[in-house]
């Protein structure tokens, strides 16, 4: 459940096993230059723009983030999880993402 892997990401072994997981090694790069370029665990960052997304999204990220849960064909939890960390990923590029 979406619930469950949000609630681990605190554990190092998780979130760094979850974005290997992703199989995006372009977005896995990404995220660790964002942590360490601004001194966090890649954890610590992945926790961090996961309950940020969630914390601030509006009806309409819900329902987009809803949507790309149901049409997954494995794991709804991971296509969610990637959905949200590539959405940051694009915020780091126009300039526009906060630290978690």
């Amino acid at each position: 459940m979406f619930g469950e892997l949000v609630a681990q990401l605190d554990r190092p072994e998780i979130a760094a096993g979850a974005l290997v997981a992703l199989e995006d090694e372009e977005l896995e790069s990404t995220i660790r230059r964002y942590a360490g370029s601004n001194d966090l665990t890649v954890a610590d960052c992945v926790a961090g723009l996961v309950r940020g997304f969630l914390d601030q999204a509006d009806d309409e990220a819900w329902m987009q983030l809803v949507g790309i849960m149901a049409r997954a064909t494995e794991d709804p939890s991971m296509a969610a999880f990637g959905a949200i960390l590539r959405y940051c990923a694009k915020g780091f590029e126009a300039g526009t993402a906060q630290s978690p």
